[in-house]
């Protein structure tokens, strides 16, 4: 690679970077936020003098990891300019005429076929899409952490989608055939009109969006092992109502009906791949897009800030209403977010975003705890056994009971020793999130760790927390 060019050098300083940011000294962040900035004037550089280099995949890889690294820094430098540039980069991709759709990937076998020609046109265009749909995640993820729409339509998203793993990994042009003959039922010496690949081989995720707004996609044999997920997600909600609804509400239901139509698809492939970390990411995802759909997150944040908050309780209740319209679900989601990124993904394995995660769950609980706080709160009779939101999965019981019946209390548990924190003290729940953050290694973890240290001092010096606020206070403003 650094024989190659530069903007290959510059991919594998980028690498040395992210590798660096992993490392939880001082010297390697030092490292790695000097390569990040280094690489990112550098980059600019080379597609200024060479107005071709905009289509160049080494340069769109070397732009793509510059906004993943630049985005989660935990520098506000860098973090502002990966964000700022961001539709720059995706502009590349669309002038380069990525987005667009292609003929089948799926070769054909003759007498004649190369096999190795196949193969290596097959990897440069796979190489692409693969690409591309990286940074159809990364826009995804920028675009919901920072509470803007996503900069690509789903419409635009005609490129193939990634074809399976065995066929890219193949490590040479035999093992390539192989996996082909294998997955799609091709044999040598057969007359390629035989071979005539359907488009539902390679669709796009155009393609296969419009299958599920159209409820074509195909039945599952696991519909009896997700039967209580449609009570758990609001259903009742959904299907229940009568008269005209708002024009608000109408959308929203139809988000919740997508999402769930969608976590169904996932979670069927994850019981089947209970390994697979990617699998995890989304499911993650889904619980923090559903959390979107029945929060105001900037919202929670003015108050975290206490923008135009007098200190009364009685403010706090009205800012409650303005933050999170169905309270059982949104804390429901928030427990699976700390489940699925605490207990069943290795510290290697999780996302980059992690913390950011950690931190959207956190500020809803805390919003919901602290405005609790106010004496004629409308609270609903909580009782019976605790219910560890953190560790129970969507289909179990205790779940169904609190949700429907209001039966049992949700509470968090701490990993270390089993303790329990309630959701009725904000400083518990802040508690909770600052521990939980302990595991991480990143700038940006520390961070977000630091920003809810202060949130608590700041609000403690009101004594809303109250006594049961344990996380140190700081002096320090939150940002």
């Amino acid at each position: 690679m650094l024989q190659n060019n530069q903007a290959a050098a510059l991919l594998v300083l980028l690498m040395i970077a992210q590798g660096a940011n992993a490392v939880p000294t001082a010297e390697a962040r030092a490292l790695s936020a000097g390569l990040i900035e280094t690489c990112r004037i550098s980059l600019f550089d080379i597609i200024e003098k060479d107005i071709e280099m905009c289509a160049d995949p080494t340069a769109l890889r070397c732009a793509l990891l510059f906004m993943l690294l630049g985005a989660w820094s935990g520098d506000k430098w860098l973090m502002d300019i990966a964000m700022g540039q961001r539709g720059m980069y995706l502009s590349m991709l669309k002038h380069a005429g990525m987005f667009e759709s292609q003929p089948s990937m799926i070769p054909t076998f003759s007498s004649s076929t190369n096999a190795e020609l196949q193969w290596r046109s097959w990897l440069h265009r796979e190489s692409q899409n693969r690409l591309v749909y990286n940074f159809v995640m990364v826009d995804q993820e920028l675009s919901l952490f920072h509470d803007t729409a996503p900069m690509l339509s789903t419409s635009e998203l005609c490129a193939p989608l990634p074809g399976p793993e065995l066929l890219w990994m193949s490590a040479n042009a035999d093992q390539w055939v192989a996996a082909v003959q294998s997955i799609y039922g091709c044999t040598a010496n057969v007359n390629p009109q035989l071979l005539t690949t359907p488009p539902s081989l390679t669709p796009s995720l155009y393609d296969l969006f419009q299958d599920l707004l159209n409820d074509n996609l195909p039945a599952y044999t696991t519909s009896q092992m997700l039967s209580c997920f449609s009570d758990v997600m609001g259903t009742r909600r959904i299907g229940n109502r009568t008269g005209i609804k708002s024009s608000f509400e109408s959308r929203r239901d139809e988000i919740q009906v997508l999402l769930q139509k969608w976590y169904e698809l996932t979670i069927t492939y994850y019981k089947a791949n209970p390994t697979c970390a990617t699998s995890k990411t989304n499911l993650v995802l889904y619980h923090l897009i559903s959390l979107n759909a029945i929060t105001n997150f900037p919202e929670i944040e003015r108050l975290a800030r206490r923008e135009g908050f007098d200190g009364s309780y009685w403010e706090l209740s009205l800012r409650h209403k303005r933050c999170i319209s169905q309270r059982e679900e949104a804390i429901f989601h928030c427990g699976q977010v700390f489940r699925l990124l605490r207990r069943s993904m290795p510290r290697d394995r999780r996302p980059s975003w992690w913390s950011a995660g950690v931190y959207r769950a956190t500020l809803i609980l805390w919003t919901d705890s602290v405005s609790r706080l106010d004496p004629n709160f409308q609270k609903r009779d909580e009782s019976g056994p605790p219910v560890p939101i953190d560790q129970v999965t969507p289909e179990d019981p205790a779940v169904i009971t609190y949700l429907w019946n209001g039966e049992g209390v949700p509470v968090l548990t701490h990993q270390r020793d089993g303790t329990r924190a309630s959701l009725e003290k904000p400083g518990d729940v802040l508690e909770y999130a600052v521990k939980t953050l302990e595991d991480g290694s990143s700038r940006f973890t520390d961070g977000v760790r630091r920003k809810l240290v202060a949130l608590s001092g700041n609000w403690q010096a009101d004594g809303l927390h109250g006594a049961g606020a344990t996380v140190q206070a700081s002096a320090t403003s939150l940002c």
